[in-house]
């Protein structure tokens, strides 16, 4: 997914979510990161804003948003009710 200038990328491997950034402004990578707890995710852009979607180890679903350009991620994941989920897409819009 692109935001400004970074392109944010994710994996799972192991049955973990792992992400890194790339800054085209100087050509960098960021070292993978774990998201801690995650085991599926889902990601989706809206302008700058940045909606993540994880299915945490407890087999609910969580989200967490950002403001990309500003690099202010929302503190805490926000758990969603209903029927928890088994595999998670999304949809960049514009």
């Amino acid at each position: 997914m692109k935001a400004g200038p970074y392109v944010r990328l994710y994996g799972i491997s192991g049955g973990k979510v792992y992400g890194r950034d790339f800054d085209t402004r100087n050509n960098s990578w960021t070292i993978w990161g774990e998201v801690p707890g995650a085991k599926d995710i889902a990601a989706a852009r809206v302008g700058h804003t940045v909606q993540v979607e994880i299915i945490g180890s407890d087999g609910a679903l969580y989200n967490q948003s950002a403001d990309y350009l500003a690099g202010a991620w929302k503190q805490n994941w926000t758990k969603i009710g209903g029927t928890s989920p088994t595999d998670l897409t999304a949809t960049t819009t514009k």
